[in-house]
């Protein structure tokens, strides 16, 4: 049993779309089920979180909305404009959300911030920090970083935090996966590819989904079924409902609970290169991955270079070059299969269980 008070500051917006706090939901769910209580941290930038934690049955405290005019300074974070304020500014206002019960351990999943918010923050609530971060972009003041990315030296890769001596849970051991991914039966890598999966995540802020619509159309024509996953966040909906009206072959799933059953249910899946990559691992579908951002491409990369996807470097823009990859994937049966086979491999579910652990020993010694 986890007997401790967590407290999760993460945000979602068009921008960054809502696989940050869906992976949060996920490992609080988890905490919850062994007696841990979890608070949840956000900023109003115009997604509302707060449902989505409440509707998981977790608590939430809501900080104001940004007023406008946040200019980022020489010395912030390549991320900093994500937070929409100043980090000394969103700083005080998290300390004065949880500071009349201060957590054991805040984690933070927020590109926003580095080891001066991270500071300010432990001054002021004494607790214990830890960090979701893919990146290694800049130094974070915390005890432990979870990086489910492929790499062949986490450590290097965090260097700028290592004056602060952070445990560091790497690789995708420690992917987040939800209960849906508990159990998984086999995937059959059939002869031809028959159906595909397209999930851009929860924004799609360029209307990618379109364009790997367009591109399956292209290799498989027109009776080819195409499901599109995606959610009411996405500001390209509309123009994604009025697709789906003039394609009888293809499908929407919109704010689906999970999509362990969407990723099992076609023989070849193309998407983002974030946080689901691991859920369609596991599951061992062949994907093709597209990049929108740089965490995108962490995850991306060392998966191309270990032939466990085909990585499209202008997949997410071009769909003539989605389309050439595509069509040599669907061509290649053997090819397929070996993925699958890898990356079900690379990906065993136990990462919440690792992470938990890893947790549990933060705040207990």
């Amino acid at each position: 049993m986890i007997r401790a008070r967590f407290a999760i500051r993460v945000d979602a917006s068009a921008e960054m779309g809502t696989g940050h706090v869906r992976r949060c939901l996920t490992l609080a769910t988890s905490l919850r089920e062994l007696g841990a209580d979890c608070v949840f941290v956000t900023r109003d930038l115009g997604v509302d979180v707060d449902s989505l934690v409440r509707a998981a049955g977790l608590q939430t405290v809501k900080l104001q909305a940004p007023r406008g005019g946040f200019a980022p300074g020489a010395d912030d974070p390549a991320h900093a404009s994500w937070a929409h304020i100043g980090w000394r500014q969103d700083a005080d206002e998290t300390v004065a959300a949880l500071a009349a019960d201060p957590p054991a351990v805040l984690l933070v999943d927020q590109y926003a911030f580095d080891a001066r918010w991270h500071d300010r923050v432990r001054a002021g609530l004494g607790s214990r920090l830890s960090a979701i971060d893919d990146l290694g972009d800049r130094p974070l003041a915390v005890d432990l970083i979870v990086d489910p990315t492929l790499d062949a030296d986490h450590r290097a890769k965090h260097r700028l935090s290592e004056p602060f001596a952070p445990i560091i849970l790497g690789g995708p051991d420690y992917a987040i996966l939800g209960s849906a991914y508990r159990h998984r039966g086999p995937f059959p890598v059939r002869r031809n590819v028959e159906s595909v999966g397209i999930f851009m995540g929860g924004s799609d802020v360029d209307n990618a989904s379109s364009l790997a619509w367009q591109a399956v159309r292209t290799v498989l024509g027109p009776a080819a079924p195409i499901e599109i996953a995606t959610t009411r966040v996405n500001p390209r909906l509309a123009e994604l409902l009025k697709l789906k009206d003039r394609d009888p072959n293809a499908k929407l799933l919109i704010d689906a609970p999970d999509l362990a059953s969407f990723f099992a249910r076609h023989d070849l899946q193309i998407g983002a290169g974030g946080g689901a990559t691991w859920e369609r691992c596991y599951i061992g579908v062949p994907t093709v991955l597209v990049a929108f951002a740089d965490n995108h491409l962490f995850v991306a990369q060392p998966l191309h270079r270990a032939g466990i996807v085909l990585f499209c470097e202008e997949g997410g823009r071009d769909a003539a070059a989605l389309a050439k990859d595509l069509a040599s994937l669907a061509a290649d049966q053997p090819r397929r299969a070996a993925m699958s086979e890898q990356a079900r491999a690379l990906v065993d579910g136990g990462g919440i269980a690792r992470i938990r652990v890893a947790l549990h020993d933060l705040y207990a010694h």
